[in-house]
C-alpha cells in the first residue's frame, strides 16, 4: 500500500489504550457520554421516528443495541444509532471539521457490543475514529477557499461531511481488531463508496427543511462504515490505496486538494480530538454566539420577553442561506436551521435549552411566533476579514462572533460575542455534560437508574470488561 494509506491503516493497527494520554481518555468518555445523550433526547424528532421505525422493519440478527431502544444486527444499528446522535443538532462539533462524531461513533459502539470487546477498546476505537474521520475531513474540500478577487474567498460548490467515512472505518476495524491489509481494504471500501459532496445544494433549500441534513446521511455513512469494516474482515477487498496517487480519494470526492499534513503530521501523537467542542443548544452552531448575546442581553438588563421591540444580529453570510432562512416552522428539523426562531425561542427558554426546543409544544407557541417577526438578521461588518483571516491560519472559515442588538422599552442595549459557549474560553465542562446527558435522558424511555447507570459505566469504562453492560443499560425493550 502507498505512503498516506500506510501511516493511516499503522495508526489504525498500532495505537493501543496505553498509548492513549489521560486527556485524550477523557475526551473520548465525554464524547461517548454526550453522544448517547443527543441519542436519547432525539427521539422527540420525526427524524428519529422514520429512522429508528425503518430499522425496527427490518428485522435483523439481534447483535447490537439501537440507543434508547431494542437490538438489531450491528450495521442497522449504527445506521439508527447515528441518526439519533445527530436528530437534535445537538452533537459534537469537530474534530477539524463541523460534524464528525455521529458518522464515526456508531459502528464502533456497534461492533464492539457484538464482540464483546472491553470498555478499553472501546474508548481506543472511539478516539481513533474521531481523529481520523475529522483529519480526513479536513484534508479536503472547505465550504470557503482562498480567491484572487474581494472579499478574497469564494464558495466551493462541493462540501460535505462525507470524508468522515474514514473515521468510522477506524473505530470499526479497531474493534474487530483486524490485519494491516484488511483495513486497508476496509478503508479502500469506505471510500469508493461514500456518498456524493452535496452540502453546498443544501444551502439553498428554502424550507420546509429536509430531514435528510447536510445531504451527507449520519445514518447511511455509519452503516457503510460497519459494513466496511464486516466485508473486509471476511475477506471482501477493494482499492487499498485509497488516499494515494493522482486519483486518491480527494479527487474522486471533488476536490482541488488534498492537504496530506493534515492528515498524517502528528497522527497517533498529536491528538486533534481534544479540538471537539459540545453544544449547549439543539441548534445550528452558526446560532450560538447570537443565542448566547441574547440570554446575557436579557440577564444583565432585566428584559421582559413582552418588552422587546426588535432584535438584530449580525454575523456570518452563512446565516442567511436559503436553508436558515425559512420563517415557517413545520418540524424539528426547520427549528435547528431557522435564525428567526433559533434567535426567537432564546428569548423564552436560553437558560434551559433541550429537545423541547424542537418540539410543538414550543415551535408552535404564539408567543414564540410573534418574536420571530421581531427578529432581523445581517451580515457583521468584519465578517469578510475576520472570515479570510481564519482561511489563512486553516482554521475553519466561519465567522463565530455575531453582534446582537434588543431594542426594549425604546432601549437599544448591545454586545458582541467573540465566541459561542463551549468553545475557547468559555468552555462546555464535564458537569455540563453530564447536566446536558441528563437533560436529554429525560425525553427518552430509559429510567432515570439507567441514565445514571450509563453515566457510572462510562465515567469507569476503563474498568468495563464487555461493553455489553453498557449496551444493556442504553436499552429499552
Amino acid at each position: 500500500m502507498a505512503e498516506v494509506t500506510k501511516q493511516v491503516v499503522d495508526a489504525i493497527v498500532n495505537t493501543t489504550y496505553d498509548d492513549l494520554p489521560r486527556e485524550v481518555v477523557r475526551k473520548a468518555k465525554n464524547i461517548l457520554l454526550d453522544s448517547i445523550g443527543c441519542a436519547l433526547g432525539g427521539y422527540v424528532t420525526e427524524r428519529a421516528k422514520i429512522a429508528t421505525a425503518f430499522i425496527q422493519d427490518q428485522g435483523g440478527n439481534p447483535q447490537a443495541t439501537i440507543i434508547g431502544g431494542a437490538r438489531t444486527s450491528a450495521a442497522n444499528a449504527a445506521f439508527a444509532n447515528g441518526e439519533l446522535i445527530n436528530a437534535l443538532d445537538a452533537d459534537c462539533i469537530g474534530p477539524v471539521m463541523a460534524h464528525v462524531i455521529p458518522y464515526v461513533l456508531p459502528p464502533g459502539l456497534a461492533l464492539a457490543e457484538m464482540s464483546h470487546a472491553s470498555g478499553k477498546e472501546l474508548l481506543v476505537s472511539t478516539a481513533l475514529a474521531g481523529e481520523i474521520g475529522g483529519r480526513l475531513g479536513g484534508s479536503v474540500l472547505q465550504h470557503r477557499l482562498p480567491s484572487d478577487d474581494p472579499p478574497y474567498y469564494k464558495k466551493t460548490p462541493r462540501y460535505s461531511f462525507t470524508p468522515a467515512i474514514f473515521g468510522g472505518v477506524a473505530g470499526a476495524c479497531k474493534v474487530l481488531d483486524l490485519e494491516p491489509a484488511q483495513v486497508a481494504h476496509a478503508l479502500g471500501i469506505g471510500g469508493v463508496n461514500a456518498p456524493v459532496a452535496g452540502m453546498m445544494k443544501w444551502q439553498q433549500i428554502s424550507g420546509p427543511s429536509p430531514l435528510l441534513k447536510y445531504s451527507s446521511w449520519t445514518g447511511w455513512i455509519a452503516h457503510l462504515g460497519t459494513t466496511a469494516a464486516l466485508l473486509a474482515h471476511r475477506g471482501f477487498t477493494s482499492d487499498p490505496t485509497i488516499f494515494d496517487g493522482e486519483f486518491g480519494f480527494w479527487q474522486m470526492y471533488g476536490s482541488p486538494f488534498f492537504r496530506e499534513e493534515m492528515v498524517v503530521d502528528g497522527l497517533g501523537k498529536t491528538w486533534r480530538l481534544l479540538e471537539t467542542e459540545y453544544k449547549p443548544y439543539p441548534n445550528c452552531r452558526c446560532n450560538h454566539g447570537a443565542i448566547d448575546g441574547i440570554v446575557q442581553l436579557i440577564e444583565e438588563h432585566h428584559i421582559r420577553p413582552e418588552d422587546i421591540s426588535g432584535i438584530r444580529v449580525l454575523g456570518d453570510s452563512w446565516l442567511l442561506t436559503p436553508s436558515r432562512s425559512q420563517e415557517a416552522i413545520t418540524n424539528a428539523n426547520d427549528t435547528q436551521f431557522s435564525v428567526k426562531y433559533g434567535f426567537a425561542v432564546a428569548v423564552y427558554y436560553g437558560k434551559n435549552p433541550g429537545p423541547h426546543w424542537e418540539m410543538p409544544v414550543v415551535y408552535k407557541d404564539p408567543r414564540v411566533v410573534e418574536m420571530m417577526k421581531k427578529v432581523t438578521v445581517g451580515v457583521h461588518p468584519e465578517a469578510d476579514e475576520l472570515i479570510l483571516e481564519n482561511i489563512k491560519s486553516g482554521k475553519a472559515p466561519v465567522l463565530w462572533l455575531a453582534r446582537v442588538e434588543i431594542t426594549a422599552n425604546g432601549k437599544e442595549h448591545s454586545i458582541e460575542v467573540l465566541e459561542p459557549w463551549g468553545k475557547g474560553e468559555n468552555p462546555f465542562t464535564d458537569d455540563d455534560i453530564v447536566r446536558k446527558f441528563r437533560q436529554n435522558a429525560a425525553f427518552s424511555q430509559i429510567t432515570p437508574s439507567q441514565t445514571e447507570r450509563i453515566v457510572k459505566l462510562i465515567m469507569e469504562l476503563e474498568e468495563v470488561e464487555d461493553v455489553a453492560q453498557l449496551a444493556a443499560a442504553m436499552r429499552c425493550e
